[in-house]
């Protein structure tokens, strides 16, 4: 097994199958991909709660996909062109190479492979040709499908079409396309397209800025999870009446992020015990809006919010919570306002003032201390 997986095994003690989450995950994608200058293309599918996607850098390629429960790496070499499988199943780690090379004719045209071999499947680094032996792809496969890192080419006069990333065969990640002359177009791909900032409803990728969600009222029971692969996102809006039975809402490491805000009526109505609110090293967050919502949460945490000035929340937020944690990193808020009906919060803060108790409506600024 990889140094690093093993390294954060033990780190984190992802040893349980229930243990498998997407905030682990993410955090091992990050593990992965330390000391290397990368580019994520990383996509969350807030509905599935699934991370998918490609970190790309001169080195490797890593494709990741997963979520609770579940997750699988493939981790290509672009450097010695080898490629390994890592999968979690079962309460194991499972790791997968190739047994060998060889040649595998892939259909009765005469169409072919040559390169790296897994239980007589294409695996790893290799050629296609095409029924006439001619070069039509150069890269990494799995399953049949492109991945990682390859080349495609115009097969009649062998000349690249595309080289760069790919995920489950879709051009994904930096990539060059080229016509049959000599123009090349660079791009950021996704699902075999340019990547747009546009948010599509339900899935944030890496090149999302603003993520207006306005779906997903009572079907989702899974948690919410934002991490540092939504590199470009500045602002996280949720609007009223949504994702009533979600039992967690965890923003973390999210680099760009400037405002969130979140309507009333939401995450109001999960029935599980252990509910969290959690908006931790943001280092550009300022503004955080909460209305009527997360009534039953029973934990409210904010950590490593340097620049954070604004918070303020509504009048039926958190009526279960027993403590409002400020903690580390919040040395620039300057405006608090909490309104409860019932008990109060307790604001327990890095700076040398002392703890305060917030009933109603306060205004904390730190300048006066």
């Amino acid at each position: 097994m990889d140094a690093r997986i093993r390294s954060f095994c033990n780190d984190y003690g992802w040893v349980g199958h229930e243990e498998v989450s997407c905030a682990l995950l993410g955090r091992l994608l990050s593990r992965l991909s330390e000391g290397i200058d990368a580019y994520y293309m990383i996509s969350y599918n807030i509905q599935k709660h699934v991370i998918h996607g490609i970190v790309q850098s001169k080195q490797c390629a890593i494709h990741v996909e997963g979520g609770d429960g579940y997750c699988e790496f493939c981790i290509a070499d672009l450097q010695n062109n080898s490629m390994c499988v890592i999968q979690y199943d079962q309460e194991k780690w499972i790791e997968t190479t190739c047994d060998g090379t060889g040649c595998i004719d892939l259909d009765v045209s005469g169409k072919r492979w040559e390169g790296g071999i897994e239980s007589g499947r294409p695996f790893g680094y290799g050629v296609v040709f095409d029924e006439e032996g001619r070069k039509e792809y150069e890269g990494f496969i799995l399953n049949g499908l492109r991945i990682c890192y390859g080349n495609e080419y115009y097969s009649d006069i062998e000349r690249s079409r595309y080289s760069g990333g790919y995920c489950c065969g879709d051009q994904c990640g930096v990539g060059i396309l080229s016509d049959r002359y000599s123009s090349q177009c660079s791009s950021v791909w996704y699902k075999g397209n340019p990547a747009t900032e546009q948010f599509d409803g339900a899935v944030i990728t890496s090149y999302t800025q603003l993520a207006y969600i306005n779906q997903f009222r009572e079907e989702m029971d899974h948690p919410f999870l934002l991490s540092g692969f939504m590199t470009n996102l500045n602002n996280l809006t949720v609007s009223d009446n949504c994702m009533a039975n979600v039992p967690q809402f965890i923003v973390s490491s999210v680099p760009n992020l400037y405002v969130l805000n979140v309507g009333s009526m939401c995450f109001c109505y999960c029935s599980k015990e252990q509910k969290s609110f959690v908006v931790v090293d943001c280092p550009h967050l300022r503004v955080i809006n909460i209305g009527d919502s997360f009534q039953y949460f029973s934990v409210f945490t904010l950590h490593s919010l340097p620049l954070l000035e604004s918070l303020s929340v509504g009048c039926g937020a958190f009526t279960k919570t027993a403590s409002l944690l400020l903690e580390g990193g919040l040395v620039s808020l300057c405006w608090l306002q909490i309104f409860r009906h019932s008990a109060p919060f307790r604001s327990e803060t890095s700076h040398s003032g002392p703890a305060r108790w917030l009933r109603w409506s306060v205004r904390f600024d730190r300048t006066r201390h």
